[in-house]
C-alpha cells in the first residue's frame, strides 16, 4: 500500500519544522559570537540542510525537496518573501520603501505587494544618498 499524499505532506511539514528550528538555533549560537555575513548564513543553511536531509532520508525514508534549502536561506537571512518574488518569472523589478514592497511587471507596471518583514532590512545592503555619512 502506498502512503497517502496527505501523510507525505504531513511528514514534509514535520521535516520543514525540524529544519527551520535547527537552522534558527544554529544561527542564534553563531550570531552570539559575531555578525554573520550573507555568505556565512548561506553556508550555515547548506550545512543544516544536508544534516537534516540525511536524517530524514535515513531515519524516516523522507526525501526533502531542494526548495527547502532556498526556503531555509530565506528564513535565516530574513529575505524569504523577496526570494519568492525573485523566483517569479513575471516580476521584473522589486522596490522596498518604508517597509513596503512594490513589484514591477510589464503587464501591470508598479504594484504594491505588501509589507516586508521587519528583518528584511537586516539582510539588504543599505543605500545612502550623497549627504549621508
Amino acid at each position: 500500500m502506498l502512503p497517502s499524499v496527505e501523510n507525505k505532506t504531513g511528514e514534509l511539514k514535520h521535516w520543514w519544522d525540524v529544519l527551520a528550528e535547527e537552522g534558527r538555533a544554529r544561527k542564534a549560537v553563531e550570531a552570539r559570537q559575531r555578525a554573520l555575513s550573507s555568505s556565512e548564513l548561506e553556508a550555515l543553511a547548506r550545512q543544516v540542510f544536508e544534516e537534516v536531509r540525511t536524517r530524514a532520508a535515513e531515519g524516516a525514508g523522507v526525501r526533502l525537496p531542494e526548495e527547502y534549502l532556498l526556503r531555509l536561506i530565506g528564513e535565516l537571512s530574513g529575505m524569504e518573501p523577496l526570494l519568492e518574488l525573485i523566483a517569479r518569472p513575471d516580476i521584473e523589478d522589486i522596490a522596498i520603501n518604508l517597509r513596503q514592497i512594490y513589484v514591477y511587471t510589464t503587464a501591470v507596471g508598479w504594484q504594491h505587494w505588501g509589507e516586508s518583514p521587519e528583518s528584511t532590512g537586516d539582510a539588504l545592503p543599505k543605500a545612502y544618498s550623497a549627504g549621508d555619512d
